[in-house]
């Protein structure tokens, strides 16, 4: 009673098939390849379909899986980079990622190749790669997903997809701005081990062909090199291929030039204003040296506001902070100069004491020996009771020569004598004088031998 109507069905399905595929023949002749839009994608997805149909085909079941493991091939292009962030350690990338793998079940026997834009999760097996250490990612869906599936007749599958990644990356920024960073990116099966999936670079005929760049330009990098290996992972879980891509960039370093580097040693020099400004000028002198620290200290907070907060020093910061030493060394200079100024005015009223101490000393030894009978005691006495007395005018005893202003500077002990010269303790104007007039050689001196010596330590590292 059931015989005839399954008999039925066998005939008039295989009266399909054969329609079918004759009918897609005939379209051959003028096209070798079959797109799926409009009749021609009903007609490829009906092939499609009876064939999955008819072979009991299961999307969650990987091809051969009673035999070796699948052999997937990945290339990738890159359209374009985007930003290589310090701040968060990643960088952005634009890519076509393709795939290609074989599955016997879906060989549909025309010497034709199915091209449809199609997302084929849904309907067949595919490689569940994805990328070990991407942060983030997103399909691109305008206009419509962007999305390649391509069948040949011998079931080899070709997928291609559109993807924005944000992937980590680890960074030295010991050499900031001058540093090279090398950024990995790996590609696993996330749950298939090497039993089952094996994954490969597809490389046509020339080296790291399998990376294709279209856009290597970057704002604050150029990609140096990229480079592709094939590893492997061992977990827990099993031993996984991985696939990995090494990009090389290095950093531009014009930019920190213009906008660090240069207004650093400006300001240093601008600092030296000061040794050319009039000593008593303290607020002109103080102000242009306070403002030169601050200026020094907005650059330091200009550059790492952008960057992590790491534990070692930069290159960059070693460079603002000796041009910050050397702005604050100006500031102690002009300290030790009114020290001097201060030591100078203190010399000058103990030498007048000093003179008038000993004019007075003199006097009086000089009317005790006039005078042997007369004590001075006694005749000032008389004096201030308007007693009478011998008249005497002051005026007319011979002074004795004072000690000479060298010997006085001599009777007096300082604390600056030990790294001052002689002549210089003579007069503080010519004191401060030649603490400022060496100090406008010593200073662009230093500060030269230091760029020479910072440069020659951090341009030969320099990749």
């Amino acid at each position: 009673m059931y015989v005839l109507p399954v008999f039925t069905w066998l005939y008039s399905l295989n009266y399909l098939s054969e329609k079918t595929f004759g009918l897609i023949q005939k379209e051959g002749e003028t096209s070798k390849h079959v797109n799926a839009t409009g009749a021609s994608y009903s007609i490829a997805a009906k092939i499609i379909r009876e064939k999955m149909k008819l072979k009991n085909y299961d999307k969650w079941v990987r091809p051969n899986d009673t035999g070796g493991a699948v052999e997937v091939f990945v290339e990738m292009k890159i359209m374009a980079f985007g930003k290589v962030r310090e701040d968060d350690m990643d960088f952005t990338l634009d890519v076509f990622f393709r795939q290609w793998w074989t599955d016997e079940r879906l060989a549909h026997g025309v010497d034709k190749i199915f091209n449809m834009a199609a997302d084929p999760k849904k309907y067949f097996w595919t490689p569940d790669t994805y990328f070990v250490n991407v942060k983030s990612s997103n399909f691109h869906k305008v206009t419509r997903e962007n999305m390649r599936l391509m069948i040949w007749p011998d079931g080899k599958i070709y997928y291609s997809t559109r993807i924005t990644l944000t992937a980590s990356c680890e960074m030295n920024l010991s050499m900031f701005p001058m540093d090279t960073q090398v950024c990995l990116l790996k590609i696993e099966s996330y749950a298939y081990t090497i039993e089952d999936v094996v994954y490969n670079w597809r490389v046509r005929g020339k080296e790291d062909s399998s990376i294709e760049v279209y856009a290597a330009e970057m704002a604050q990098f150029d990609m140096k090199s990229i480079q592709t290996s094939k590893r492997e992972s061992s977990n827990s879980k099993g031993s996984f291929d991985s696939l990995h891509i090494k990009f090389k960039f290095k950093r531009r370093s014009s930019y920190f030039f213009v906008q660090h580097y240069i207004p650093s040693s400006f300001i240093v020099f601008i600092s030296w204003l000061s040794f050319w400004i009039n000593k008593n000028a303290v607020p002109a002198r103080v102000s242009l040296t306070v403002t030169c620290i601050l200026s020094t200290m907005v650059l330091f907070e200009s550059i790492n506001s952008s960057l992590p907060r790491i534990s070692y020093l930069k290159a960059i910061d070693y460079y603002l902070i000796v041009s910050f030493f050397f702005i604050l060394a100006s500031m102690v200079e002009y300290c030790f100069v009114l020290n001097i100024m201060e030591k100078s005015a203190e010399m000058s009223r103990k030498n007048s004491l000093q003179v008038k101490e000993e004019l007075d000393r003199v006097e009086y030894d000089y009317f005790r020996e006039r005078f042997p009978g007369v004590s001075r005691l006694k005749r000032d006495a008389n004096l201030t009771n308007g007693c009478p007395s011998s008249t005497i005018n002051m005026n007319t005893i011979p002074r004795p020569i004072p000690t000479s202003k060298e010997n006085r500077h001599q009777q007096i002990n300082y604390d600056l004598d030990d790294f001052l010269p002689a002549e210089c303790l003579r007069s503080g104007k010519e004191c401060v004088h030649f603490v400022d007039h060496y100090s406008r050689k010593v200073f662009p001196l230093l500060y030269i031998l230091f760029n020479i010596g910072y440069w020659s330590y951090f341009l030969p590292k320099v990749d």
